[in-house]
């Protein structure tokens, strides 16, 4: 077996026992399988992909937070996530945080529902 077939081999078998098993690999195995491979690996694309659809997911409990280590030791995973998400969430827009009324940025003491007259 020659490296890129092995390396693929190995790529099915880990997304087939993550799928089996019905797990999904946290922070904790993510970082030395994204820090350990070199840019442009499949393997970190995988990895990037089953972060940002953890982030993604409404039912998760993860949220970015879940994966500041990853995130603190290699920013390239950072980036990877979030194309990611780009690339999962088609070409739908997020609202434009500029035509926001009212004070929604604001800092207050009794929280953001206060309105002000600032602005």
């Amino acid at each position: 077996v020659k490296m890129p077939q092995l390396k693929n081999i190995a790529i099915d078998q880990f997304r087939k026992g993550c799928y089996e098993a019905g797990l999904v690999p946290g922070p904790e195995e993510i970082k030395p399988i994204y820090d350990t491979t070199p840019p442009r690996s499949p393997i970190r694309k995988l990895v990037s992909q089953i972060a940002a659809r953890q982030i993604m997911d409404p039912d998760s409990d993860s949220d970015a937070g879940t994966y500041k280590m990853c995130f603190e030791a290699n920013a390239d995973f950072a980036i990877d996530v979030i194309d990611a998400i780009r690339q999962g969430s088609g070409t739908k827009l997020f609202h434009d945080p500029t035509e926001e009324t009212g004070c929604f940025y604001h800092d207050h003491d009794h929280g953001a529902s206060q309105l002000c007259k600032v602005g």
